[in-house]
């Protein structure tokens, strides 16, 4: 696997990849959910970073992503962290985990914040396996996110 800089790479294949991390629940957060940023990644990331992952072995397809933007001074936030369904369970999620924080530390930010559903118990161990911290919770509509933080 090769992680590099997003540059015009399939929208269609990235739109494809976030839909079946999520489709368990989209059917719940229809009207909250959104993926406009897919259709205008460089102006949507331009406060922070998209990078894509290829599988070097099938011609560069994508197989997942990884992404932040810069909360203030010292915080980042996670978006995006994604593999594709045919490529979970290999590692790659934690790879792409390491290699994003690496970029958030690089921009000399101290911290990071994430939301995700409360309905992603899998999702949440990760998260927690790698040294996140459940901060609190937020409300949309009747999606109930849990907030992760992880300082540096």
């Amino acid at each position: 696997m090769i992680i590099e800089k997003y540059n015009n790479h399939s929208v269609e294949r990235l739109l494809q990849i976030d839909t079946e991390a999520v489709e368990h629940f989209l059917h719940s957060v229809k009207g909250i959910y959104s993926q406009d940023d897919f259709h205008d990644i460089d102006n949507h990331y331009k406060n922070g970073e998209f990078f894509v992952a290829l599988d070097e072995e099938n011609n560069n397809h994508i197989i997942g992503t990884c992404a932040y933007l810069i909360v203030d001074d010292e915080t980042a936030e996670l978006k995006r962290i994604r593999v594709a369904a045919e490529m979970r369970g290999r590692g790659y999620g934690g790879i792409l985990l390491q290699f994003i924080e690496e970029k958030i530390k690089e921009r000399g930010l101290k911290r990071i914040i994430l939301r995700t559903s409360s309905t992603r118990p899998a999702t949440h161990h990760f998260y927690e396996k790698h040294g996140y911290i459940r901060t609190g919770h937020e409300e949309y509509g009747d999606i109930h996110m849990i907030i992760f933080e992880k300082d540096f």
